[in-house]
């Protein structure tokens, strides 16, 4: 019976010695986590991975009414920004690929709520294929489209930032909407 006894008593000391450090390696991976958190959040830009994240754990609460609005992350932070396309250029000649551009750019304006919108952000990857031939063309060319498709009334000249393209083949060419804080208004710009 004492012997029963003595071997109960050493299983239970030694089931409390193999639990400690299990439950200290636990608090100190969950510290370690808490502490890289911290630091991402309070960083001024917070990476990639970090945003990501912080996305999917901590911004649902840190969002929650219940936390003072002067410290609440704003709703649109975590939005996912899944308006970019990647395409190919139409066209065989000059004109049918300056109005597949335009049509970038009109449908890039209309994904900016017609320049609502006040984050920046890529609408369009244009691929240029490898059989096209190589041209230029200007910002002229692309306020004429748009003027001579009455898609100025849409899109005005004055909302386009078009520098000269070189359209060469294997090429991209990117259709984004900038939003300008400091003006208050957006513009789509093809590069």
């Amino acid at each position: 019976m004492k012997i029963n006894n003595k071997i109960k008593n050493r299983t239970k000391k030694s089931n409390k010695k193999a639990n400690i450090p299990i439950e200290t390696m636990i608090v100190l991976f969950v510290a370690v986590i808490s502490v890289a958190l911290l630091i991402g959040l309070f960083s001024s830009k917070i990476p990639g991975f970090s945003k990501a994240l912080y996305c999917k754990t901590i911004y649902h609460i840190h969002s929650a009414s219940f936390i003072p609005s002067s410290i609440r992350q704003s709703q649109t932070y975590c939005e996912k920004n899944s308006s970019m396309y990647t395409t190919i250029l139409d066209g065989a000649d000059k004109t049918s690929q300056v109005e597949s551009i335009t049509a970038f750019a009109v449908a890039c304006w209309k994904l900016s709520d017609y320049g609502l919108k006040q984050n920046n952000f890529v609408c369009y990857n244009v691929v240029v294929p490898e059989t096209t031939t190589t041209i230029t063309i200007i910002r002229q060319d692309v306020v004429n489209t748009l003027n001579k498709n009455n898609l100025a009334e849409i899109l005005p000249s004055k909302e386009l930032d078009v520098s000269t393209l070189k359209i060469v083949p294997k090429s991209h060419l990117i259709v984004e909407y900038i939003y300008n804080k400091a003006k208050k208004e957006g513009t789509v710009k093809i590069s």
